[in-house]
């Protein structure tokens, strides 16, 4: 039997450090919870892997990915459903995977149907397709599986991917208004200073109408605008790429995430948005017995933001020495106190990842009503922003006109 080491908190808040053996990894970490204690990290003391384990499939990266995250939800659910029927594992594969609609997402199901029926784990066989299963979806299906609790666990996975799934359309619905009246700002400028205002300075300057100094300052920019309309592009156009690379370096990165964190207007709903994010996932890793520091570690990558990701990878840290995680979050500057009580009481409670899922709706609902107040302001500031310019310009070309107007009388 494999032997362990382990550090885990009891309920009056001791850690305790030892070794123990135990039939695979997971079921220790059951063991633990059943005998009231809260699992930090359970690490293998032996060298090697365990005894008649099955070779995992080697992974297939380049020849499947791009399957949706809805796809994968409504998989998750179906397969949920079947198991939790009493339907066998690999008939409930092979008739998800016929009820796909992305072939290419059959294809990985009827592969890894193919592989557990070899004696494969699912968790195993699904890690073959790292582009399709993110870690976070690969442990909580193996904790699943070693504590028989599967069909639950996967049912959990597609409530938070639904719940994942939800935030993005909210985003996205919150920002397509804007976007088209932004998109209709853009045009109108450009339409106005590349066509309309060069034939009323072709009239003035047959009419040899004397300009009044806002018109001369509009059609000098008109000018401007037009003449090195290919340079403005290029530049834009250029900077948009090199912004787009310097992003995607570590630095970059780092640096854009930190801004989001601290714009004004935005930085709160940003930060709302990470937490709940974080929340549901540490909260649904520890309700399907993930110890906690392989928990943080998930949840952290989860958050989709750097700065908080190193925030949390300094919390995981301490944690393993000892500290109380309630303790190290309220130490950290991107953390609420919300989120600091709650994780208190549920350490307190023995519910962790109740508490955890409770501050996450709340984030989430924050998070919605402070976007939908934004965008509430949003679409008429931009309304006015169009009014404004075209007001601008309309009284710039009709100064000269009502001069024209009066010589001629």
């Amino acid at each position: 039997m494999p032997k362990f080491s382990i550090v885990a908190r009891t309920g009056a808040g001791k850690t305790i450090r030892e070794s123990r053996y135990g039939t695979t990894r997971e079921a220790l970490v059951a063991q633990l919870r059943r005998d009231g204690l809260v699992p930090i990290a359970v690490e293998s003391a032996d060298a090697g892997t365990e005894a008649g384990a099955p070779p995992r499939p080697a992974a297939r990266r380049f020849f499947f990915g791009g399957v949706g995250l809805r796809e994968v939800t409504v998989a998750f659910r179906t397969l949920a459903t079947m198991l939790g029927g009493g339907l066998p594992i690999i008939d409930s594969l092979v008739d998800v995977a016929e009820q796909s609609e992305s072939a290419r997402f059959r294809s990985v199901l009827l592969a890894a149907a193919t592989d557990v029926r070899q004696g494969t784990m699912l968790s195993d066989a699904l890690a073959a397709y790292p582009a399709v299963f993110s870690p976070l979806t690969l442990a909580l299906i193996k904790a699943g599986e070693e504590s028989g609790s599967l069909a639950e666990i996967l049912s959990n996975l597609s409530d938070y991917l639904e719940a994942q799934l939800d935030l993005r359309r909210r985003i996205r619905v919150s920002t397509m208004y804007p976007a088209f009246i932004m998109g209709f700002f853009c045009v109108a400028v450009s339409v106005i200073f590349l066509f309309i205002l060069p034939r009323f300075r072709e009239i003035f300057e047959r009419a040899g109408a004397e300009l009044p100094l806002l018109t001369r300052i509009v059609m000098t920019v008109s000018s401007a605008f037009g003449e090195n309309i290919g340079y403005v592009l290029l530049v834009l156009v250029a900077g948009g790429v090199a912004f787009w690379f310097w992003r995607k370096t570590p630095s970059g990165r780092s640096t854009v995430h930190a801004v989001l964190l601290h714009l004004p207007v935005i930085g709160r709903p940003v930060r709302e948005m990470i937490m709940a994010r974080l929340a549901r996932t540490l909260g649904m890793l520890i309700d399907g017995g993930i110890p906690m520091v392989e928990a943080l570690s998930l949840s952290a990558a989860a958050a989709g933001n750097v700065r908080v990701e190193q925030q949390v990878a300094q919390v995981r840290q301490n944690v393993v020495r000892g500290a109380s995680l309630s303790e190290e979050l309220s130490s950290r500057p991107y953390f609420p106190r919300l989120l600091v009580r709650m994780v208190a009481a549920g350490e307190a409670s023995g519910r962790l990842g109740d508490m955890l899922g409770r501050a996450a709706e709340h984030f989430s609902r924050e998070f919605s009503a402070r976007v939908e107040m934004l965008m509430a302001l949003l679409e008429p500031a931009l309304l006015v922003a169009i009014g404004i310019l075209v007001g601008f310009v309309v009284v710039a070309i009709y100064f000269p006109i009502f001069n024209l107007a009066r010589t001629v009388t």
